[in-house]
């Protein structure tokens, strides 16, 4: 039996210092109705002013807060998820931040202006550990649950390997043309979307070896949902990740290039500001929300928000209500 939670949620402001750029927003419309038997969102408009640094890129959930990598002014913001508050600023050592993955204990970030590997502490709010990438095309990072893999977004396409204490590449696996954003792991494998050429390469972790090549129209990034693998770039494509068969397609969805999964539904941010509602089962969009700007990039959950990146802010929205 599906259980249903009803409420509602005002929208507020907060009053957040520590950047010098202009203020930023966050977009947060809050959940009305939510129903873990698959019904629909009931979604409503409101606005919460905080700070979110210049070009934020990317959003990274370390189990207790949000980390966002501001690339354009080369800062980190760790936000409380609750109280949206800004909790630590970092400045130093992350020049160019791209994207971030969490391993249970530290935050990593890919930084391109650095060409490194940066190993964060987030108790700390410190850089504790860097290692060199060789080059300027550090795009994506994911865990393996053991190791590290960065995406190497040059036309011959890498994934570097990378051991987590002391922060070394091991391994570099040629993959498709420049991958464009992390890879997705599924026990075993990590899947590493090539932007161009239109493919998905599937690496054995254990071996370093790619095996096997996935043909899609397009591929910028990824997710799991515990059964079968979405992947995006303008459309959005699943995969059964132990046949690597092409399962369909998700009707409508022509305008998005990331995803996350909530552990009920999935939510891809489109290029036209809206965010889209997607029910797995049926690979069918059930609701359409307006996000109110264009640009749109990393997306994570937190348990019961999904928070996005876009090209003048982050934008937060509530999915589950306990």
């Amino acid at each position: 039996m599906g259980v249903r939670s009803e409420g509602k949620v005002s929208a507020s402001e907060l009053v957040i210092s520590g950047f010098s750029e202009q203020r930023k927003h966050v977009r947060f419309v809050p959940l009305l109705a939510y129903t873990l038997d698959g019904g629909k969102a009931e979604m409503r408009d409101g606005t919460l002013p905080v700070e979110a640094g210049s070009y934020p890129l990317d959003t990274c959930f370390d189990g207790q807060n949000i980390w966002v990598s501001n690339n354009g002014t080369g800062t980190l913001s760790k936000f409380d998820i609750k109280t949206n508050t800004l909790l630590a600023t970092l400045s130093g050592g992350v020049d160019g931040v791209m994207c971030g993955c969490f391993d249970g204990r530290f935050v990593y970030f890919v930084c391109a202006s650095g060409q490194a590997v940066v190993k964060v502490d987030p108790v700390m709010n410190s850089v504790v550990d860097t290692v060199a990438l060789g080059g300027p095309y550090g795009v994506g990072i994911a865990f393996d649950g053991t190791y590290l893999w960065v995406t190497w977004g040059a036309v011959t396409g890498l994934a570097k390997k990378i051991r987590r204490s002391p922060l070394a590449v091991i391994a570099n696996v040629t993959v498709g043309s420049m991958p464009a954003h992390a890879g997705v792991f599924t026990p075993g494998f990590m899947w590493i979307p090539n932007l161009m050429g239109g493919s998905i390469s599937k690496i054995n972790v254990s071996t370093n070896v790619v095996a096997a090549t996935i043909s899609v129209a397009s591929s910028v990034s990824g997710c799991f949902d515990g059964k079968f693998l979405w992947f995006c770039g303008g459309g959005i494509t699943k995969v059964n990740p132990a046949t690597n068969a092409i399962l369909g397609s998700v009707a409508g969805a022509s305008g998005s290039n990331f995803i996350a999964f909530d552990g009920t539904f999935l939510w891809a941010p489109n290029y036209d500001g809206t965010v889209m509602q997607i029910d797995p089962v049926s690979s069918t969009v059930i609701a359409v929300f307006p996000a109110d700007y264009p640009s749109s990039w990393g997306i994570c959950f937190d348990g019961t928000h999904i928070w996005w990146a876009s090209g003048d802010s982050v934008r937060k929205k509530l999915v589950r209500r306990n």
